[in-house]
């Protein structure tokens, strides 16, 4: 979910990815059209959607997996609402997987309150840790 999508002129200087296969895929994650599911390779397909988080409205158990990569809760608090977070607990499948970079503890205690079973990982580079959630 994207409210304000990069055009391609700026996502094509970001030069995130650096090895052919990887520029790639960059590339067919940022070219695929948005409003329909794009399969990406065998195991991976995107639905790509321009809409505020806050009017979006899933079916239930439609996604494995959630990549939550909002701004910080002191930045923009709305994303990080009991009511996101709820929202995107019944969306997803089963055995579904929200992970993002917020480590703060008062969300990992809502992402608790909510259902997940709350687990912090080893940051990327210039981050401490993560956080994944897992459906229970």
């Amino acid at each position: 979910l994207e409210k304000f999508p990069l055009d391609e002129e700026v996502f094509s200087q970001l030069n995130y990815a650096e090895e052919e296969g990887s520029k790639a895929l960059f590339q067919s994650l940022h070219l695929a059209s948005w409003d329909d599911v794009v399969e990406i390779n065998d195991n991976f397909s995107l639905h790509k959607m321009k809409i505020d988080i806050l009017d979006f409205m899933p079916e239930s158990n439609s996604f494995d997996i959630i990549y939550f990569d909002a701004f910080a809760p002191s930045k923009q608090s709305e994303m990080w609402s009991q009511e996101v977070l709820n929202k995107m607990y019944d969306c997803q499948s089963h055995t579904g997987i929200f992970t993002t970079y917020c480590a703060q503890g008062q969300f990992k205690r809502d992402l608790k309150a909510v259902g997940y079973i709350s687990e912090e990982l080893p940051g990327p580079p210039g981050k401490k840790e993560m956080t994944r959630g897992i459906k229970q």
